[in-house]
């Protein structure tokens, strides 16, 4: 598994070099959650909700889950929130810093969505 460290990154337009990346299962009794990322599974989610989300400073991974005719199909969309004056909006455009963030936020994805494939259905 892939794991990403405080030594990979570099000072971003965020501030903070010590971001990393960890996607574990809540139900790990080893599990911490980061304080500067965050990851949600909704297992009572409506249609319109997300299975997972992974955080990153102001990006984030929307995991989605569409029942198929050969099983479960997941999709990903990627964000990056931002101010302007005092109200928050979404893009779906990022700039060069945001590109390793965004590559490792898309591992995690990966590797989570190959937990559910393994996982039996609750």
């Amino acid at each position: 598994m892939f794991s990403a460290s405080p030594q990979d990154f570099t000072p971003n337009r965020y501030g903070n070099p010590n971001h990393s990346l960890h996607c574990r299962s809540r139900a790990d009794p080893t599990f911490t959650q980061p304080t500067n990322m965050k990851n949600q599974t909704n297992p009572t989610r409506t249609e319109n909700q997300p299975v997972h989300k992974i955080r990153y400073g102001a990006l984030s991974a929307s995991i989605w889950r569409q029942e198929g005719e050969k099983g479960p199909l997941f999709n990903v969309s990627f964000q990056r929130s931002y101010k302007e004056g005092d109200a928050w909006k979404t893009s779906t455009s990022f700039g060069r810093h945001d590109l390793l963030p965004l590559s490792l936020m898309a591992t995690r994805a990966f590797e989570w969505i190959a937990t559910q494939a393994q996982a039996p259905e609750v």
